[in-house]
């Protein structure tokens, strides 16, 4: 039968701004959010418009740099990084609680493939929901040295960082 248009949906955002106040430092930073929306996905060619899904969720990335330059052979650099991105996935037909098992209704009972080779019924989720998140910080301390004719870079440095995920899937 006839299949609905797939509608996706991206409105895309970028900003960026630099500085520097003097000859010694530097300054960076930035800001990216992609929303997107997808309606009627996850329709192949042996799926019903049925088990189709509409999907959103934005990602997003944020950024701050610092450079030092402290002499002619040495600086720092501090970085931040924040992202984060959210998903959520829903099924079009929200078969909702279901009563008995109905064999002349299996539409209404969830996922199935009928002796056609055919998906109908529903999503195989409800909804997924997949969130990310991480922040990041890392400090670098670069000396470059001349030693008998060879030339030679020292690093030293720190890094923290965090990342959590939240997913929540309902069948």
């Amino acid at each position: 039968g006839a299949v609905p248009d797939r509608e996706t949906s991206v409105n895309e955002g970028f900003g960026k701004i630099t500085y520097a106040p003097s000859q010694q430092h530097f300054f960076n930073v930035s800001y990216r959010h992609r929303p997107q929306e997808d309606e009627f996905a996850g329709v192949g060619p042996n799926d019903a418009p049925e088990v189709a899904t509409n999907s959103e969720g934005p990602n997003r990335v944020a950024t701050a740099v610092w450079d030092w330059f402290i002499n002619a052979r040495t600086t720092l650099d501090v970085k931040y990084l924040h992202m984060d991105e959210g998903n959520e996935t829903v099924a079009v037909t929200d078969l909702g609680a279901r009563g008995a098992f109905d064999v002349d209704n299996l539409a209404a009972m969830g996922f199935f493939t009928d002796p056609q080779g055919f998906n109908r019924g529903g999503a195989q989720l409800r909804l997924n929901q997949q969130n990310y998140k991480r922040d990041e910080i890392k400090a670098t301390l670069t000396r470059f040295l001349d030693v008998a004719g060879t030339s030679h870079q020292l690093k030293a440095g720190f890094g923290w960082d965090e990342g959590s995920e939240d997913l929540t899937r309902e069948s």
